[in-house]
């Protein structure tokens, strides 16, 4: 018997996300609750190298998986101001700072950051693929 859900209930899970997470940081290492996210990487604590705020701009409307299921673009963010040096390799998207939440880590391609540069963090997407 084939296995189904409808696409309702995985944009459910998408819009979730877009409609909670108001920040994105790039963090060395991946961060394991919202306050390592959060607080800038120094001296043994921390994760965070840099962030940003995030606005309805922030993602593309849902749509289809690019193999299966939907999914949710996050969109480009460019001159966000680099706030600590270190190796970031990871990206979080976060709640505000109210309700302490830590909605999505992914990985990323390892950059050398330097504190009081700029970067860029491309567009990437978050896909549930159906079910199988």
């Amino acid at each position: 018997m084939a296995k189904f859900q409808r696409d309702q209930m995985l944009d459910a899970a998408l819009s979730t996300i877009r409609q909670n997470v108001k920040q994105i940081t790039v963090c060395s290492g991946q961060p394991t609750t919202f306050d390592l996210a959060l607080t800038q990487k120094s001296g043994g604590t921390g994760f965070m190298l840099a962030k940003t705020a995030t606005s309805a701009g922030s993602f593309a409307a849902l749509g289809n998986g690019d193999v299966s299921g939907r999914k949710l673009t996050v969109n480009a963010h460019s001159g966000i101001t680099v706030s600590a040096t270190g190796g970031g390799n990871h990206v979080a998207l976060l709640s505000s700072a109210a309700a302490s939440t830590l909605w999505y880590i992914t990985t990323a391609t390892s950059q050398t950051l330097t504190a009081a540069n700029t970067l860029t963090i491309n567009a990437w997407d978050i896909e549930i693929a159906d079910a199988t």
